[in-house]
């Protein structure tokens, strides 16, 4: 349900709150792929590259555990 409410907000270009929902996503569930995925990507969005980098970065630190 969160992760619906944060794809919500992205796709009506509310980005502060999509980034928010995000995190409440990856806070309860840190091991979610699509939320750091789609946080990254809005953060490139926005032109955010470091925290963009970030969240690729975990991206791939997960898919290597899996």
């Amino acid at each position: 349900m969160l992760l619906l409410k944060a794809r919500l907000e992205h796709a009506l270009a509310h980005n502060a709150a999509a980034i928010q929902w995000y995190t409440k996503v990856i806070d309860t569930y840190p091991f979610s792929l699509p939320a750091y995925t789609e946080r990254g990507e809005l953060y490139a969005e926005m032109g955010k590259t470091n925290e963009a980098a970030d969240d690729a970065a975990k991206v791939a630190e997960l898919n290597a555990e899996t």
